[in-house]
């Protein structure tokens, strides 16, 4: 049997067509809409963990530590595993100015590694012989010049478990990076410091009739009294990008 549709009929079934897909449209739509949700953002940062061995200082470190000599090794009595000698700790060697001798892990003064950016600081002259006390030889010591701490940025003590790459050492690895320019190209920046001290700010306590007796007549291992002073003057700029 066949069915005649009618003009009429077609019209109808076309606009509830039209209207079952449009509300099919709309309920996807609003599934959709339901269904998106917005989370809101996470920052990540990551911070590296600390290396077994390894202790580095920041400038902050190196401006807030009280250093009379203003050097490395002087700073470094913060760290508890750097050893100095019972001299470099006597109340009569405090008017010292040159830098102390130090040891790492039991090794010898003249057996860690000194870099400052990357380039050895190791006295190759007669490292061993700290001693000033002699008419025979110039006492040196186990680097090659003073640094200055005003000077440095961040300062890395490797005294465990450092890599083979260093090289130069049985001990322990001293390596001092100074400050990079942080201004605009063309402008400069700096700062002026001044240290002082003097024996009359410090109390001795000897400890025998002996060590009281060496203090009556001062020598250059013995210093009584004192005054020491320090000036220094940073200035830092950019030439170029390069």
């Amino acid at each position: 049997m066949r069915f005649a549709y009618s003009p009429l009929s077609i019209a109808v079934l076309t606009a509830l067509s039209t209207s079952s897909f449009a509300e099919e449209s709309n309920y996807q739509e609003s599934i959709l809409k339901e269904a998106t949700v917005k989370f809101s953002t996470i920052i990540i940062e990551a911070q590296q963990a600390n290396e077994v061995g390894k202790t580095v200082y920041s400038k902050e470190d190196l401006e807030s530590t009280p250093n009379s000599s203003k050097n490395i090794t002087d700073f470094l009595k913060v760290n508890p595993n750097v050893q100095f000698s019972q001299s470099q700790l006597a109340a009569g060697s405090q008017g010292e100015i040159k830098p102390a001798e130090i040891s790492i892990n039991g090794a010898q003064t003249f057996q860690n590694n000194f870099i400052v950016n990357g380039v050895s600081n190791n006295l190759l002259i007669n490292p061993a012989n700290s001693n000033t006390n002699t008419f025979q030889d110039i006492g040196t010591g186990a680097q090659a010049m003073a640094v200055n701490t005003d000077l440095l940025c961040e300062l890395e003590v490797l005294d465990s478990n450092v890599s083979a790459a260093y090289g130069q050492f049985t001990g322990g690895v001293v390596n001092a990076k100074t400050c990079a320019p942080q201004t605009e190209i063309g402008k400069i920046h700096g700062s002026i410091n001044y240290d002082y001290t003097e024996s009359d700010w410090a109390r001795y306590n000897s400890i025998s009739p002996l060590e009281e007796s060496k203090f009556e007549e001062p020598t250059d291992d013995y210093q009584k009294e004192y005054t020491k002073q320090g000036l220094s003057t940073n200035i830092y700029g950019k030439l170029s990008n390069d």
